[in-house]
């Protein structure tokens, strides 16, 4: 670990296992995002959001202490304002970041924890 301050920062270091890569890229692009909590961030952005897709950046999956990861991407959706006869659509991408563990000898990846920054939405 890292020390800064009064705060201890895990180290970090770049998936290098190509198998564990995908494992993780694949678990997160499987991850149900419209069902989870992190959805209604999402979904309060226009009248109806349709999520599209979720990609973690190859380039930006790290390991850390005890069989963690830490990744980042985008997460894509339609933004759909107004009703059927006075519709637009909009399609986004927001920054994502995610966590959560895996098991090397069985290739388990599990998505523990989503966070997406809309604050582009807001500017």
């Amino acid at each position: 670990m890292t020390v800064t301050g009064a705060h201890q920062v895990p180290k970090l270091k770049p998936v290098e296992d190509r198998k564990l890569l995908r494992a993780i890229i694949d678990a997160v692009s499987e991850y149900d995002l419209a069902s989870s909590p992190e959805w209604d961030q999402l979904d309060q952005l226009s009248t109806h959001t349709e999520f599209e897709s979720i990609d973690a950046n190859p380039d930006g999956i790290f390991e850390g202490p005890d069989n963690s990861f830490e990744a980042v991407g985008d997460v894509y959706v339609t933004l759909n304002y107004g009703d059927r006869r006075d519709s637009t659509a909009v399609s986004d991408a927001f920054p994502v970041q995610v966590a959560g563990t895996f098991d090397r000898q069985t290739g388990k990846v599990v998505v523990e924890s989503v966070t997406i920054d809309t604050s582009s939405f807001y500017n």
